[in-house]
């Protein structure tokens, strides 16, 4: 019985490596492809003076061939992050500010067509720095996206509001390093305590809400009606990866999730007056 269970379990290992090996080769196959359409329709978008209707549906095609494209790479990371790896994150100088926008407006037009009555909205504190910053801007943004777009997609009636804010050891008087902290809160259904824990796992997704007004994320992704059931994981392993810890808090009329990042402010001289904006 143990050779039995032994060689059922092998079987089985090798099932899944065949699996991924595919899904790897897939990835590989598709990224070119969506990356060069992606390109060209921003360029497109750039160069072509639309109006209207037109100018609003190629915004749109522009999105969802980025979309597609962070998909692709979403597969990728999963993968690596199964296997106890990692992808590279480059520390870059960046406007904070500028790349909340963009991110906001990224799923703001993914659920332009969209028939709920969700609102979405940002809030800067005032602590937030106008000049740039150093710190992993494609690592945030993605983690942002999966959880603006988890909120917008699981919440039927309401609000998603993301809350930035910067905290500086020194104070204002000492403002070259610090933590940025971004919390996105939402009115979807509460996320029932014990079910929390399979929200980082791969593959698995929420279910529609109970009678009792909570949901449950303890079914896998064929069950499901969209999406891919890997945001949360890919998020979760990035903010870890970015050394810190996506949490999160569920009531009956809010759901949050937080996380915090070092950061720290450029030197002035470094500073482009171009970058402050809001």
């Amino acid at each position: 019985i143990r050779e039995a269970l032994e060689a059922e379990a092998s079987a089985h290992r090798e099932i899944l490596r065949q699996k991924d090996l595919f899904i790897r080769k897939i990835c590989h196959e598709i990224r070119t492809p969506c990356h060069l359409q992606s390109a060209v329709l921003q360029l497109i978008a750039e160069q072509l003076p639309l109006e209207g209707e037109a100018a609003k549906q190629l915004e749109v095609a522009v999105t969802q061939s980025v979309h597609l494209a962070n998909l692709i790479e979403d597969m990728q990371w999963a993968m690596l992050f199964h296997e106890g790896k990692a992808p590279t994150l480059p520390l870059v100088n960046f406007d904070l500010r500028g790349a909340v926008h963009d991110v906001v407006t990224f799923v703001q037009t993914m659920f332009a067509h969209s028939q709920k009555q969700v609102s979405l909205h940002v809030h800067f504190c005032n602590s937030v720095p106008c000049t740039p910053i150093s710190g992993y801007s494609t690592g945030f943004s993605r983690v942002l996206a999966h959880l603006l777009m988890n909120g917008m997609k699981f919440t039927r009636l309401g609000s998603v509001t993301l809350v930035v804010s910067y905290r500086s050891p020194g104070g204002e008087a000492d403002m070259a390093s610090g933590q940025v902290s971004f919390s996105v809160k939402s009115t979807s259904p509460r996320i029932a305590e014990n079910d929390i824990p399979a929200l980082w796992q791969k593959y698995w997704q929420g279910s529609p809400a109970r009678g009792d007004g909570s949901s449950s994320s303890s079914y896998l992704v064929e069950t499901a009606t969209d999406g891919l059931g890997l945001g949360l994981n890919v998020a979760f392993n990035l903010v870890q990866l970015m050394g810190s810890e996506l949490k999160v808090k569920s009531t009956d009329e809010m759901t949050t999730f937080w996380f915090d990042l070092p950061a720290s402010c450029v030197p002035d001289d470094l500073v482009l007056s171009s970058f402050c904006s809001d």
